[in-house]
């Protein structure tokens, strides 16, 4: 999804995007999602389960084997 609400269909595996973006502050915190960090308000946990919540007010799964990486950088960039 782009900030204008426009949906982007890509051939590309979602790993190969996340290598591509890495340096420009995208997570990749789920197996299907990949975050642009600059948006995200918060990481909330609710009944043990984890999700980023964006500036828009989505809300974006965390997986449990990446959210002690989420964490860290969603720390390390503030």
């Amino acid at each position: 999804y782009l900030q204008s609400g426009e949906k982007l269909l890509v051939s590309k595996g979602i790993y190969e995007y996340d290598e591509i973006l890495k340096d420009y502050d995208f997570l990749r915190c789920h197996q299907s999602h990949l975050v642009n960090s600059h948006f995200v308000r918060s990481l909330i946990k609710e009944d043990n389960i984890f999700e980023l919540l964006l500036k828009d007010g989505s809300r974006i799964p965390v997986s449990r084997l990446k959210k002690d990486m989420v964490r860290e950088k969603l720390i390390f960039k503030n």
